[in-house]
């Protein structure tokens, strides 16, 4: 399976300013701002935003996978050493406990470095994710084939390396699910 066919993603994302020089995208709105409540748990609309995506994400896997085929859960780890998205973390949670096919018992990934963010100038090459990865031996499974989930995509580069762990580690892929995907404006 080539990996264009791994990949499904709930929404298109608008960036909040583009252009030369910034300005505020008339196009961000509606989801793409939900996404950002999401990402952010301070955000007095965050729950909501949470409650969305479980709902949605729910729906497209139970679409897009047979309710015969055991899979596990990983999420795309932020930018930062050692933090992983709590509303991710709260969406697999959930999933592993309403479906007896899905399974989480923490994320396998880990960021072991900061590196610096895409919005603020930050090289996000492959070979830069490769090099801040890696997997928790004693979280991931050989058992099941993994889904990840990421809250955008842009280049595509850290769910490539997250996928490259994962496999370097002896775990199969099955699909990769972002809630958004950046687009070109």
């Amino acid at each position: 399976m080539r990996d264009s066919e791994l990949l499904i993603y709930l929404h298109d994302y608008h960036k909040y300013k583009v252009g030369t020089p910034k300005k505020v995208n008339p196009k961000f709105r509606g989801v793409s701002q939900q996404i950002l409540n999401f990402k952010d748990p301070d955000h007095r609309l965050h729950r909501q935003a949470v409650d969305k995506f479980y709902s949605e994400i729910e729906s497209k896997l139970t679409a897009e996978i047979t309710p015969f085929q055991n899979f596990s859960l990983a999420i795309v780890p932020s930018h930062e050493r050692n933090v992983t998205s709590a509303a991710m973390e709260e969406i697999c949670r959930s999933l592993a406990t309403s479906h007896k096919n899905m399974h989480y018992h923490g994320n396998p990934l880990v960021r072991t470095r900061t590196i610096p963010k895409l919005a603020t100038g930050g090289d996000r090459s492959l070979f830069n994710h490769l090099a801040s990865l890696d997997t928790h031996e004693h979280i991931i499974s050989l058992k099941f084939p993994y889904v990840i989930l990421d809250d955008i995509v842009t280049s595509g580069n850290s769910l490539a390396a997250c996928k490259a762990k994962i496999e370097q580690a002896g775990a199969s892929i099955l699909k990769v699910l972002a809630i958004g995907k950046t687009v070109d404006e």
